[in-house]
């Protein structure tokens, strides 16, 4: 035979190779998939995200109410429109304001608010739901926060009716949440 026929030869088998294999690998993978197309998703960033509330029920605990902002604002924003939902809901009086706001490497949140939060006359339930109020609102809503060290007008206070003791940074409390 001449060296053209046996390399016009191997080509055919080549190609034939190439053509079983690619029409093998096409089966199998037809087969794994069930005879379905496999719809694939993208994952995109979102660009919002949720703060939390927690707001006083009349059955005596705290209500969770969730809305969405856009997570590129910063967060004195974010804890500006936490506060002002906290005044809408009556849990601190609609003349309180949040001063400043810093973040504690330790996963601790200072936070100063005005005199006028600690100004109301509370009995024991209420002070409990005041101060979770505002402490589960924000670790709730910031991801970093593990605890809340509660400041009025700068300076901690040991509590703010006789109740709950307030000069050391709080943890959430769940027992106050209802289902």
């Amino acid at each position: 035979m001449s060296p053209i026929r046996i390399a016009g030869r191997y080509k055919i088998y080549v190609a034939l190779f190439l053509f079983l294999a690619i029409g093998t690998a096409l089966y199998f993978m037809h087969a794994r998939t069930g005879g379905q197309a496999q719809t694939q998703f993208a994952v995109v960033p979102s660009d919002k995200e949720n703060l939390v509330v927690f707001l006083p029920t009349d059955k005596g605990g705290l209500e969770r109410k969730t809305f969405e902002v856009k997570s590129s604002l910063p967060d004195r924003a974010k804890a500006d429109l936490v506060f002002s939902e906290l005044r809408k809901g009556k849990v601190v009086p609609g003349t309180a304001k949040l001063h400043q706001l810093a973040f504690g490497g330790d996963g601790v949140l200072y936070l100063d608010v005005s005199r006028d939060v600690i100004s109301q006359q509370l009995d024991t339930r209420e002070e409990i739901r005041i101060v979770y109020a505002l402490v589960n609102s924000f670790i709730a809503s910031f991801k970093d926060v593990s605890r809340v060290q509660l400041l009025v007008d700068g300076r901690p206070v040991h509590t703010f009716s006789g109740t709950v003791y307030t000069y050391a940074p709080l943890p959430s409390n769940d027992e106050v949440q209802e289902e």
